[in-house]
């Protein structure tokens, strides 16, 4: 594996707190030096992918979810290269926290794009499958974290005033 992190919170007691646990995987696809990405309507990209169901195996999901989220069909699932666990306080259940194990898989995509399937969610989101190299990712995604952080610092200062 390539990397191994977690994120959010830490150092609680887990026999006092409930845990909300969800399993992912996201499929990091390259061809010709490029990258496909997930953008969506709030500006935010992400690598294809989404949460495995009952009874799913991995291949299975991550064929299901780039397939629903991308229109193009993964035929090469060539390994897991990372996971990031993130917990952060569970949104919509009081006292209990939210875990999301994502496992990270490079996999190869057919050439041709078939259609989106997508979800009511993803639809609302405008989910649109972007091919970009390494660098457009990292000035857009550190494009949109630097707008967020300033919009946030203005939320905090209004706060402060208020």
């Amino acid at each position: 594996m390539l990397f191994n992190y977690e994120l959010g919170l830490k150092g609680f007691n887990e026999e006092c707190v409930k845990i909300n646990h969800r399993e992912a995987v996201r499929a990091i696809i390259i061809r010709d030096n490029m990258l496909l990405i997930v953008h969506s309507n709030k500006g935010d990209y992400k690598f294809p992918g989404g949460g495995v169901n009952k009874g799913e195996n991995i291949e299975e999901a991550l064929k299901r979810e780039v397939r629903e989220e991308t229109g193009y069909i993964i035929n090469n699932v060539k390994g897991k290269i990372g996971t990031i666990i993130s917990r952060n306080i569970d949104e919509y259940e009081e006292n209990a926290v939210f875990e999301m194990v994502s496992n990270y898989y490079l996999c190869e995509v057919a050439k041709e794009q078939t259609y989106q399937q997508l979800d009511d969610y993803e639809e609302k989101l405008e989910f649109c499958p972007k091919w970009m190299t390494l660098g457009e990712v990292y000035k857009t995604t550190s494009k949109f974290k630097a707008e967020t952080e300033t919009k946030n610092t203005k939320i905090i200062e209004i706060e402060k005033r208020v």
